[in-house]
C-alpha cells in the first residue's frame, strides 16, 4: 500500500562550511552548495526534503478560561495565529497536520539559524 505524504523543502545551514562539500555528494544530483562570503554555507535543491505521511493530525492542548473560551496552551514556532495554518480544520481551529507542525519548526530553526548564528 502506498503511503501518501507531504514533501516538505529544506534548506540546510551548515554549522561548519568545511563538511558542505563532502555532504553535498550524499545528498544526490538535485542539490546545490551555496557559498557565502563571511556567513554558513546552505544546502538546497529538490533531494533536500523530508516527506511525512498524510492524515496524521495534532490535536494542540488547550484550556477553558474563567469566561469559558479555549486558550492555547501549546504553541507552533512562527505560528501567531492558528487560522494561518493551512491544515487546521475549519470546525476545529486547534487540530493540524503533524507535517505542517514539523514544516513550521524546520522553517523557523532555519530562520533562527539565519538571523542568529554567527561563524565561530
Amino acid at each position: 500500500a502506498d503511503v501518501q505524504c507531504y514533501k516538505i523543502p529544506l534548506e540546510l545551514v551548515l554549522n561548519v562550511n568545511e563538511i558542505g562539500e563532502t555532504l553535498l555528494t550524499k545528498l544526490g544530483k538535485n542539490a546545490a552548495l551555496h557559498k557565502h562570503n563571511g556567513s554558513r554555507w546552505t544546502i538546497d535543491g529538490s533531494d533536500v526534503t523530508v516527506y511525512h505521511p498524510t492524515g496524521r493530525r495534532v490535536f494542540l492542548k488547550t484550556e477553558q478560561t474563567d469566561n469559558g473560551s479555549l486558550s492555547l496552551v501549546t504553541g507552533i514556532p512562527g505560528v501567531e495565529d492558528l487560522n494561518d495554518c493551512w491544515s487546521n480544520s475549519p470546525t476545529n481551529l486547534y487540530v493540524v497536520e503533524a507535517a505542517e507542525i514539523m514544516e513550521k519548526c524546520l522553517l523557523w530553526n532555519y530562520q533562527n539559524a539565519l538571523e542568529s548564528w554567527s561563524l565561530v
